[in-house]
């Protein structure tokens, strides 16, 4: 069974990286490529609460610093990034897979998420007056302001060869253009785009008191060799005329970057709904400390407390949808599933346990006694670890302030012939309504609130011994829902 279910998941997760790539469904109101760009900054924000995140890790102490939590943007590529979270023990260190007197408390999973199928966009027709506004916007900074940075590239480079100064090859400059063109159907040495050009003004170079030439030779300090030898033309600000140089070509580079960014700007208002489908993988590791409560002959009331500090870790999946229309309306689906090495410390419940124990005097005709008492987990069977499968499908509809969602799943762990405990099996099950509050941040996401009917196992009996029935309320969402779209 382990075998069969591992070998599924393994291949919906090739399937998934196949074809995550992501695509774009636009019609033409912006370029393929922002539309990616696009795209991905959704994802960040889905994941992260955040369009752009700065890779690296924040870490912060806790609990009187004895208690790290870690998180992070690992890496992006252009399908995907890595994120990282922690909590970890740090009194004494913080130890992995250590059986005897490492940390107690450890929590850590790097995840990776990527676009997959079709992302797309709507908006109103070409009829709309907002939509002709923003088309219009966007070709005119096309044809116009992208022209002019690879003008003045060629005119300061023009310049550069003019006072025998060192140049990069035309290349750079082929590759944008075809590049412009190839993207945006816009060629810079097209007559019709002469009208937007401005020409560099070479003067802000020309110093007013002109010298003779000037010859600068660069040695090698380690090798009697001459590296450069250089005729400089006096009367000009060489120094001036290669930063900008420089600047020109590093604006040129990333020409298609900037037209891509500007785009996104000039849209964001136009646009009416979003589809973004993505997938998650996690990889994980925890590290569990508990205190069973184990009664015997003999002994002390500390020795009825055993502390067992043990180790789990597992892989975890998600296929996640999400809708979102321009009146903060959403709809999310998501499906997940994991597999992990896990205990069966949910069959136990912790109770607090009290011992009098006689000292053997009396007052007042009373016995005399002194209670301790401490905490501890209870349970009909052993402790023990086995192997856990959980599948789980989760639904969020809301409209404006108001929706409903429903959660359930299937959860199956399976322990060895040896450790003598039966396998358990269960269907969690949650429903509720959804309330979007207010906030004064704009560009923050929407705020939600939880309010649920929560079932641990739908076998179970809500209203006889099992009392499997709870009320209660949580604050947000499993994804970030971004008030903007």
């Amino acid at each position: 069974m382990k075998k069969i279910t591992l070998s599924i998941f393994l291949m919906l997760l090739y399937s998934s990286l196949v074809n995550s790539q992501i695509n774009d469904k636009s019609n033409n109101l912006v370029s393929p490529g922002a539309f990616n760009k696009l795209v991905f900054q959704d994802l960040n924000f889905l994941v992260l609460g955040d369009n752009t995140p700065q890779q690296g890790l924040l870490f912060e102490l806790k609990e009187e610093k004895s208690l790290i939590k870690a998180s992070g943007y690992l890496k992006s590529f252009n399908f995907g990034f890595f994120t990282v979270d922690g909590d970890f023990s740090v009194d004494n260190g913080v130890y992995f897979f250590d059986e005897n007197d490492g940390s107690k408390k450890s929590k850590f999973t790097v995840n990776f998420y990527s676009g997959i199928g079709k992302s797309s966009r709507k908006y109103n027709g070409s009829k709309d007056v907002a939509i002709q506004r923003a088309f219009i916007k966007k070709n005119l900074f096309l044809q116009d302001s992208l022209t002019k940075y690879f003008y003045r590239y060629k005119d300061l480079r023009e310049e550069m060869l003019a006072h025998n100064l060192p140049v990069d090859t035309s290349l750079s400059y082929d590759k944008m253009k075809e590049k412009l063109i190839k993207v945006y159907e816009i060629d810079v040495d097209d007559p019709k785009y002469s009208i937007h050009r401005e020409s560099t003004d070479m003067s802000v170079y020309t110093v007013k008191e002109r010298g003779s030439d000037r010859n600068l030779v660069v040695k090698n300090p380690k090798k009697d060799t001459i590296e450069i030898d250089q005729t400089l033309t006096d009367g000009i600000n060489v120094l001036k005329l290669i930063q900008d140089y420089e600047k020109a070509t590093t604006k040129l580079d990333s020409v298609i970057s900037i037209a891509q960014k500007k785009e996104i700007e000039i849209t964001n208002k136009s646009w009416n709904s979003k589809l973004i489908p993505f997938f998650g993988v996690s990889a994980f590791y925890q590290r569990e400390s508990t205190t069973l409560y184990e009664p015997s002959d003999g002994g002390s009331f500390d020795d009825f407390f055993n502390d067992i500090t043990g180790d789990l870790y597992g892989i975890s999946g998600s296929f996640n949808v999400v809708k979102q229309w321009k009146n903060q309306s959403y709809f999310v689906a998501r499906g997940l599933t994991s597999f992990s090495r896990s205990s069966n410390i949910d069959e136990f419940t912790q109770q607090t346990i009290t011992l009098n124990t006689p000292t053997g005097d009396i007052i007042d005709g009373n016995p005399v006694t002194i209670a301790s008492s401490k905490k501890g987990y209870v349970g009909d069977s052993s402790y023990t670890y086995g192997f856990k499968q959980s599948y789980s499908a989760e639904f969020y509809l809301a409209w404006k302030n108001l929706g409903a969602f429903v959660n359930v799943g299937y959860d199956n762990m399976m322990f060895s012939e040896e450790s003598g405990v039966s396998d358990l099996e269960s269907y969690p099950g949650r429903l509720g309504l959804l309330l979007n509050l207010k906030s004064k941040d704009e560009e923050k996401n929407i705020l939600t609130l939880q309010l649920f009917m929560d079932r641990q196992d739908l076998n179970k009996s809500p209203n006889g011994d099992d009392k499997d029935l709870r009320f209660g309320f949580k604050v947000g969402l499993p994804i970030n829902i971004s008030k903007k779209l």
